[in-house]
């Protein structure tokens, strides 16, 4: 019986399964580091979620200047 998979090339995914494997350890072996130590991971989480905050905000601030312009054109003015 003929196989299907015969002539088709192989995934270049395939051939990276040991970076794969190699992040799953690695997420393991942090997410036991976390359980470990709950107040340690309560603090970067927050830490984390806070630097994402503060970089949302200048982000924002920034656009907010830029598209200051558009209100100015649409009124007519």
């Amino acid at each position: 019986m003929a196989n299907i998979y015969d002539g088709m090339p192989e995934s270049p995914l395939r051939s990276k399964w040991v970076w794969f494997v190699g992040l799953g350890v690695l997420l393991l072996i942090c997410g036991l580091i976390a359980l470990s130590n709950l107040l340690m991971a309560t603090v970067a989480s927050v830490f984390y979620v806070g630097m994402l905050m503060l970089a949302g905000g200048v982000i924002y601030l920034i656009h907010a200047f830029q598209v200051r312009g558009w209100i100015m054109c649409s009124s007519g003015r």
